[in-house]
């Protein structure tokens, strides 16, 4: 088969697959086992299929991403979300519109422990959405906010789908998750600049709240001492070069259950329940990464991304312009597929790609999880604006979610493109590590 015709064959199958109602890893595994059988006798397919699986469930990279998972799980039961909140708000809330800014630094903070996007806009939403329509904010603004701060925990370190794409292109996992750090930084400062130019226009937007004793900040600075020294241990240690990314991961996962049990007296139930979640997550994300490296053979076999990258470099366009093509299809694919299956769709057609272009594949990585933090608010799927009508209920109409959603999107487009211009805003950070 024609390696076009065999693309289009392998994607067409695949979403036929998933629109029936085939789980992705399943319909990724399936349509991949299929047509390498077409070009392969069953014991080599088998072989290959069986050396996946193994594979990449024992790979020492991707242990770090359950530990990564436990990690969240269990400094959320230990009630760290409400320390994150009651700091910021605390801190922050005698701004005009502090408290939309209470819900994207406690975003960015949240991140620092848990890693999942969706997770963190639940949590957010939880927290800052109730407090901030109850106040009179503008539900634009407070949603905005909400899917902004909740959305940072793709980009933050420690990041599940940054150690997934590392795993996947095997770039070191350490260097991976701290080239995140600073333009998670950079976009926090940004959606707070969005913040105080939407009140400074329209003042009505947000009140103003009466100042917190400085007693009360303190004490909110002491409780959230302990649970953010977790992030800090883990950070550092894959800075230095104490550890190695998965070994932090474990240290930070042992020092959670530690917190949880000290903080909250957490009882067997609760670590069933936070063992189990994990446990559910990650088994969701292997098999779709498993099904993602059947995919790799398969379109090897077809040489498929050998001739699209003939073909693209053919076309005698500047490398950026290319780059550019492939944001708008990750755009596309945001709108319609979850993260996870983005990352492990996309990487066995772009790795080749990139590496013949000669990009950084940290600074892609970079690029990548802002992508996929926009394919969390934007039509039809926006998993990120769903989430948010639903903690919120019927306080709030999925229309006013979506415009403040969008306007918030342009912080993540601003962002990307201060990264193409400026690249050493991802590197420079990994470039420093004392770790490999």
């Amino acid at each position: 088969m024609e390696w076009g015709a065999a693309t289009v064959a392998i994607i067409a199958s695949i979403v036929v697959a998933v629109i029936l109602g085939i789980p992705v890893g399943v319909s990724l595994g399936a349509v991949s086992i299929i047509f390498l059988l077409f070009i392969s006798n069953m014991n080599t397919v088998m072989s290959v299929v069986a050396t996946e699986f193994v594979g990449f469930w024992s790979s020492y990279t991707m242990i770090a991403l359950p530990l990564f998972i436990l990690m969240g799980e269990f400094l959320f039961v230990g009630g760290v979300s409400q320390s994150l909140f009651d700091f910021a708000a605390k801190w922050l809330q005698r701004i005009r519109g502090g408290l939309a800014m209470v819900a994207i630094g406690t975003g960015a903070l949240f991140a620092t422990i848990s890693g999942s996007g969706l997770a963190g806009i639940a949590t957010v939403g939880v927290l800052t959405g109730p407090e901030m329509l109850n106040r009179g904010y503008d539900k634009r603004l407070a949603s905005g906010a909400i899917a902004a701060g909740g959305g940072l925990a793709h980009l933050i370190p420690p990041s599940v789908m940054a150690v997934l794409y590392a795993g996947l292109v095997e770039v070191s996992v350490g260097r991976q998750l701290m080239a995140g750090f600073i333009p998670g930084v950079v976009l926090t400062v940004i959606y707070a600049v969005y913040v105080l130019v939407w009140v400074r226009i329209n003042p009505s937007a947000a009140p103003v709240e009466p100042p917190v004793p400085w007693k009360e900040r303190f004490a909110a600075l002491r409780r959230l001492l302990l649970p953010m020294s977790v992030a800090v241990v883990v950070l550092g240690c894959i800075y230095t070069g104490v550890t190695t990314a998965t070994e932090a991961a474990g240290i930070g996962a042992l020092m959670a259950i530690v917190i949880a049990v000290a903080v909250r007296k957490i009882g067997l139930a609760a670590f069933w329940s936070s063992g189990m979640a994990a446990v559910r997550t990650t088994a969701f994300i292997m098999l779709i990464g498993v099904g993602g490296k059947l995919l790799g053979w398969s379109l090897q076999y077809y040489l498929i991304p050998q001739n699209l990258v003939e073909a693209l470099t053919a076309l005698d366009l500047n490398r950026y312009v290319i780059m550019i093509l492939i944001m708008l299809v990750l755009f596309v694919l945001g709108m319609f597929m979850d993260a996870v299956s983005i990352v492990v769709v996309t990487m066995p057609i772009l790795l080749p790609l990139l590496n013949a272009l000669h990009f950084n594949l940290m600074w892609f990585g970079v690029i990548l999880l802002l992508n996929l933090e926009v394919g969390l608010i934007t039509p039809p799927v926006a998993l990120a604006l769903y989430t948010i009508k639903g903690v919120l209920g019927e306080k709030i109409s999925l229309n006013d979610v979506f415009r403040g959603g969008f306007i918030f999107f342009t912080a993540d487009i601003l962002l990307i493109a201060l990264l193409i211009v400026f690249p050493s805003i991802v590197t420079w950070l990994p470039d420093k590590m004392i770790a490999p």
